[in-house]
């Protein structure tokens, strides 16, 4: 996820408030009002926020166990970009910390869990050392740690390379993006590749039958598909079959779902979760910023990542956790998992598909084929600088749910 060189960073002291921003604990406007009620207090910013029901006692005793050990070590991402063990934010080692399971019942669990190829969740589950309701729990506090703890050490470890490199863009000013380690509208383009891309939309026949619209669309955009899609690991034709399904390539779409721009973004759901999946800290980026159609792509094309790398990671088939992301992208994770959870995680595309049929919203089916169509199409432009006929004349609609 993160692509900087590993390096030593000197222990800094990280505020109680910096880290529950951070890891999507409570928000800015949260940690303000809390600590301007502790001005005149002698209560500690805990228990503030515990008081108002916030966090929980949970919440706070994992977030000052974390504080104290970033506080403790020198601590560094390794070279591929997880954090380091010192750190101690696996799932086993918090459900002992925290008495929620004996170190016992975590050695067990460790075995079945090695001999067996399980995760170690669902182990634990099946073993009766935990119920699945406190497990969808422990998992969400991990996940909330690690963003923390990330944020943390980005930002320690790279301040003197943002400062030198930040760039201050007015548009993006509610996100605040630092564009040496985050995202970077356009500047990134390589140049020969966006000549490419504008020499194969040029050869396109008119005998196609492609708007003029349509071919200045594909040229201004593909660039900045193929360095998202590289960027986060997808490919660059599921990302233009993505822009094209969700808004047709109108950069400044909008839906009576608060979804915005080419990808269609919510900035308070899919925005939230991309931008801290790249940055760290809970921001929630602006419409404004949204109808930037470079922005726009970068920031959906993480929110597609994330669905796969952290909300869909269980799914073991690899092409059928692509289209779960997928759907999940049109329908939300939280309903796709608790289908997986109701019918079983399915093992081909063809069961996922079926389990779709049955279960899923027709939006949501009809989503994923447009989808699946499209990317094989943009696979053969990819392929020959060529676009299909098939691309122009299909129609879409910015309905996109939770993106």
């Amino acid at each position: 996820m993160f692509n900087r060189a590993a390096g030593v960073v000197p222990p800094h002291h990280r505020s109680i408030g910096q880290l529950l921003v951070s890891g999507g604990f409570i928000n800015q406007t949260q940690l303000s009002d809390a600590l301007e009620e502790r001005s005149g207090s002698k209560k500690r910013l805990g228990e503030i926020l515990e008081d108002r029901s916030v966090i929980n006692t949970v919440d706070t005793r994992a977030i000052l166990r974390l504080q104290r050990q970033l506080d403790a070590h020198c601590v560094a991402l390794s070279d591929d970009g997880t954090l380091p063990e010192q750190l101690q934010l696996t799932l086993g080692q918090l459900l002992v910390d925290h008495g929620e399971i004996t170190p016992l019942q975590l050695d067990s669990a460790l075995a079945t869990h090695q001999r067996n190829h399980t995760r170690l969740g669902a182990t634990l589950v099946s073993q009766k050392s935990l119920t699945q309701s406190k497990l969808d729990f422990w998992l969400r506090l991990q996940r909330k740690l690690v963003a923390a703890a990330a944020a943390a050490v980005l930002v320690t470890g790279f301040a003197s390379a943002a400062a030198a490199d930040t760039t201050q863009d007015n548009q993006h000013d509610n996100v605040q993006i630092e564009y040496v380690a985050d995202f970077n509208p356009e500047a990134a383009v390589d140049p020969d590749l966006q000549q490419q891309t504008a020499n194969n939309t040029a050869m396109l026949p008119d005998s196609l039958g492609l708007s003029n619209f349509q071919k200045r669309q594909v040229e201004r955009y593909t660039a900045t598909a193929i360095k998202s899609a590289r960027r986060f690991e997808l490919t660059a034709e599921l990302v233009m079959a993505m822009i094209h399904t969700e808004s047709a390539f109108h950069h400044d779409a909008r839906s009576n779902r608060a979804a915005v721009g080419l990808m269609q973004v919510v900035p308070s759901t899919g925005g939230v979760e991309a931008v801290r999946h790249v940055k760290g800290p809970t921001q929630v980026p602006s419409t404004d910023a949204l109808l930037d159609p470079h922005f726009n792509i970068e920031v959906g094309t993480a929110y597609l990542a994330f669905l796969n790398s952290h909300h869909l990671e269980f799914v073991k088939h690899p092409e059928v956790r692509m289209l779960a992301s997928v759907a999940a992208y049109n329908w939300g994770p939280t309903r796709l998992r608790q289908m997986f959870r109701t019918h079983g995680e399915p093992q081909s595309v063809e069961a996922f598909k079926q389990q779709i049929a049955l279960h899923a919203p027709a939006e949501t089916r009809n989503y994923i084929d447009r989808v699946e169509q499209r990317r094989s199409l943009y696979a053969t432009y990819f392929a020959t600088g060529e676009l299909p006929m098939q691309l122009a004349s299909a129609s879409v609609a910015a309905t996109s749910e939770t993106a």
